[in-house]
């Protein structure tokens, strides 16, 4: 896939979770507008690995290598999440940017995204790796 084509793969699903969390009063309306772009730039997250030089594309396991499985994303969110969560609170107090696990399941969710749209595609996706080929 391109990747015009995971920004609006990321876009929907986030707009759909978005939708459910915003029927439930979950979101500010902060939180929602600075969310959105989170998930469409995370989106393209999982190709960092044809982006880079030769030597990142080896330690990541080439294309549809490391950045592609489930612990690729897992170990992805939790890095998120520290870093939301110190921007959060290093920010001023007069200043509400949101809660800190909003911003890291936009880009968790545009993350997970790009990877069910890889699915589908014929190269797929090692979901599993390294626990299976």
């Amino acid at each position: 896939m391109m990747g015009t084509s995971h920004v609006l793969v990321a876009g929907a699903g986030w707009g759909v979770a978005l939708a459910a969390l915003h029927s439930r009063g979950s979101l500010s309306t902060t939180e929602m507008v600075y969310s959105v772009p989170i998930a469409l730039t995370m989106g393209l997250g999982p190709d960092i690995d044809i982006r880079m030089g030769s030597i990142v594309q080896d330690l990541l396991g080439g294309h549809r290598g490391w950045t592609h499985t489930l612990i690729g994303w897992a170990l992805v969110t939790g890095f998120c999440f520290a870093v939301f969560d110190g921007i959060v609170r290093s920010a001023p107090a007069d200043v509400a940017l949101g809660r800190p696990w909003v911003f890291t399941m936009a880009a968790s969710w545009g993350w997970l995204c790009h990877m069910i749209a890889d699915t589908c595609t014929v190269g797929g996706v090692p979901w599993l790796k390294p626990f299976t080929n």
